[in-house]
């Protein structure tokens, strides 16, 4: 039972990385085409679900571009994007 934990474990390590270096690839190419970034200013301890989820469906109301997030950070297709969106919430 022990080994399979720790495969699970492990298994588990090993997405986590993948996503967070897929991430980064992405983000950094993305930058490169012309996608601008904002990061949110609140801490880490504010970004419960509830508040996430806020900021997503402020994106649907206001937001006409693509646009991704992960934690913090987020990315905009559409300069004006994201310049309203800093001003909402960086």
């Amino acid at each position: 039972m022990t080994l399979n934990l720790l495969e699970y474990q492990r298994d588990l390590m090993a997405h986590s990385l993948k996503e967070e270096i897929d991430w980064t690839v992405m983000n950094d190419m993305l930058k490169e085409v012309g996608w601008i970034e904002v990061t949110i200013g609140a801490p880490w301890s504010d970004m419960t679900n509830k508040f996430i989820s806020e900021i997503r469906n402020w994106c649907n109301l206001n937001i006409s571009g693509h646009h991704r997030a992960r934690g913090r950070t987020w990315l905009f297709e559409n300069e004006k994007d994201a310049i309203m969106f800093s001003l909402r919430w960086a």
